[in-house]
């Protein structure tokens, strides 16, 4: 039962269903709630003997991704290679009767909650791996596999981290509870609530009513302070790729999106959505490993003035026909290159961009007599 596509993702859609109508309910302000309440880009991976659901921010829509059989949980967050883990690091609650158990972090302004994967051979939690578990929940974490790296000095240990990904929010159900949406629910039912009331009478309220909605001039002022644009290949490995390097950049605070992440517009073509999300953004990310669209977007950028970090395989590239603009005739855009992931280079790039942002806002202050 539990091997179904369609009955996860019509669990994941009925629970989705049941907060909404929680929070209608308790009278909550949605603009007080993680905007995955609203909109989810849903994630679901099958376990052994259990459905592991991913509810990740959308800005527009409901959508739903199946992952197949995975092995072990951080395949499902993580989007990483198969591998038959040896062990876990946190263990569910086994007993029968127990309500929703929740794991939760601290996720806002200055504040981020990491959870360290030191080796790839074991899961986060044993859920789906070590008989029945009461259903249970993550929150607000992020979830990074760092290979090896307790081992290594701290100089290297970032250079060291594979994958990074932001859980906002994880449900893991057993098969046994799956065919029974309303007992389900029942027991997760004023957990829930609980969380949802306190989210929204929180500090972290306070963050996610901060984020601009509908006015246009703190949008902007908003996005250009903060946001990120990460461009590459958008499908395959490399789109993982890539949602591992927003992820990463979410965690050091950025508000980083791909370019698909946004709706598409009646009016709007595909140039047109990229040249106006990465005109709105602080800089953009681009990794150039295969060829794709990106090498167009590439040309728009270095037109646009957009302050753009390329990431490269050491000594190779998607092409020739992009990357040579930074030796000679620009300087808003720069190389940087890696051995394995993208992330290896990545804060490098980023004190880049932030001190070539900088030198624009000196410049611009003191060359329009009106800033100052």
């Amino acid at each position: 039962m539990a091997k179904q596509p369609l009955l996860a993702q019509s669990l994941a859609a009925d629970f989705l269903s049941r907060i909404r109508g929680l929070v209608n309910i308790a009278g909550l302000d949605p603009a007080r709630l993680p905007r995955w309440v609203t909109a989810a880009s849903v994630r679901l991976g099958r376990l052994p003997t259990s459905i592991l659901v991913i509810f990740d921010d959308s800005t527009h829509r409901d959508t739903f991704h199946w992952l197949d059989a995975v092995k072990s949980d951080l395949q499902v967050f993580l989007e990483c290679p198969e591998f038959q883990p040896v062990g876990a690091a946190l263990l569910a609650n086994k007993k029968r009767d127990a309500g929703l158990v929740v794991v939760s972090g601290t996720y806002g302004k200055d504040k981020r909650t990491v959870l360290d994967m030191v080796t790839e051979r074991t899961s986060l939690f044993d859920a789906g791996i070590a008989g029945y578990h009461a259903p249970t929940a993550l929150m607000n974490v992020f979830v990074r596999l760092a290979a090896a790296a307790s081992a290594a000095p701290p100089e290297l240990q970032a250079a060291m981290t594979d994958a990074m990904r932001f859980v906002p929010f994880a449900l893991y159900v057993h098969e046994s509870d799956i065919a029974d949406a309303d007992a389900l629910w029942g027991r997760c039912r004023d957990l829930m609530l609980d969380v949802l009331q306190s989210t929204v009478a929180s500090e972290l309220g306070d963050h996610y009513a901060s984020l601009p909605l509908d006015r246009p001039f703190e949008a902007l002022r908003a996005s250009k302070e903060k946001t990120v644009i990460v461009l590459g290949k958008g499908s395959g490995p490399e789109l993982s790729e890539l949602c591992v390097v927003r992820d990463y950049l979410r965690s050091k605070g950025y508000d980083a999106w791909l370019v698909m992440d946004f709706p598409d517009y009646p009016s709007m073509s595909d140039q047109e959505k990229v040249a106006h999300w990465t005109n709105a953004a602080r800089f953009s990310v681009m990794v150039d490993r295969t060829p794709s669209g990106h090498i167009l977007e590439y040309g728009m950028l270095m037109w646009q003035r957009n302050v753009l970090a390329v990431l490269r395989p050491k000594g190779r590239r998607s092409t020739y026909m992009i990357g040579d603009a930074h030796g000679v005739d620009v300087n808003h855009i720069k190389e940087f290159e890696f051995e394995q992931s993208p992330l290896e280079c990545l804060d490098e790039a980023i004190q880049w961009a932030e001190m070539f942002i900088q030198l624009r806002i000196d410049f611009y202050e003191i060359n329009y007599p009106w800033r100052q």
